[in-house]
């Protein structure tokens, strides 16, 4: 795949649930989960182009279920750097907060930005409370955005 200059990296990392490929008009197949379990798919081969001309996406791939999702979450970081060094940005969605998995990632890798994208499931105390487990586990939290509420979270 060649790249264009500007061209945006998204990273599905909520590999238990996977959605993005979809969403984004991105070919079905292959994704970050297979790469990591399956040593014949390299991490170039789940690079896929979307509906959005600057916008490439690694998808999730197969949804994985039990102790499969700490071994991928310990590994994302190695996989991350490769990325990282391909696109100037690299952006990853990641699983939620709530879940015990999230503690696995390596937060301290990227700046990181907490969007809710539930604003009307979503209180500002689990805003905060998930901000502060993020900042526990090592992220770097640029900022929290709510949007489509009555309140307005912003946090820095």
């Amino acid at each position: 795949m060649e790249l264009s200059e500007g061209a945006v990296l998204l990273v599905e990392a909520d590999l238990w649930r996977p959605a993005l490929a979809s969403l984004l008009g991105a070919p079905p197949g292959p994704g970050l989960a297979d790469a990591i379990l399956d040593p014949t798919i390299s991490l170039e081969q789940v690079i896929h182009s979307t509906c959005m001309p600057s916008l490439n996406l690694v998808p999730a791939g197969r949804p994985v279920r039990g102790t499969v999702r700490k071994t991928l979450a310990a590994s994302f970081g190695q996989h991350f750097r490769r990325l990282c060094v391909r696109f100037s940005s690299v952006i990853v969605t990641l699983p939620s907060a709530a879940d015990p998995e999230c503690s696995l990632f390596p937060f301290s890798l990227p700046e990181a930005v907490l969007l809710v994208v539930q604003p009307q499931c979503t209180s500002v105390k689990e805003v905060q409370w998930a901000s502060r487990r993020l900042r526990d586990a090592g992220a770097e939290l640029i900022g929290a955005m709510v949007d489509e509420t009555n309140g307005v979270l912003v946090e820095a």
